[in-house]
């Protein structure tokens, strides 16, 4: 499910898009499709991070839940993926891919902060 359609004709401008899609939106879909194995809402935007002095211009930022894992084939190198547990606490937490460990210059990723800024 999307907000706006995959696949679409004529003036995007003029399509207007769904209602805001939540967690609790989720739940719902969860109880009434039991069928699948997963339901996973996801949002994406590009922005840039820092760690210490160092900064990654044009990083994929992808907003999703537990169930990630399940319906992706991305798996983590090292530590864990989100846990229900981050989502549900909406906590701070993030997996890191590839191309965004090289920003810490050798460092292990695990427990360390980063900043996300709105790109510019």
């Amino acid at each position: 499910m999307s907000r706006t359609p995959w696949v679409h004709m004529g003036d995007w401008f003029e399509f207007p898009e769904s209602p805001q899609f939540d967690l609790k939106d989720s739940d719902k879909l969860e109880t009434r499709l039991v069928e699948s194995p997963a339901i996973n809402p996801t949002t994406g935007t590009e922005k840039s991070i820092k760690y210490r002095s160092r900064n990654l211009n044009n990083v994929d930022i992808i907003g999703t839940t537990d169930k990630h894992i399940v319906v992706s084939a991305n798996v983590p190198e090292y530590g864990r993926f989100l846990t229900d547990f981050d989502v549900r606490n909406k906590r701070y937490v993030c997996v890191i891919g590839a191309s965004a460990e090289c920003s810490f210059e050798g460092v292990n990723p695990l427990n360390r902060r980063i900043k996300n800024r709105a790109r510019t």
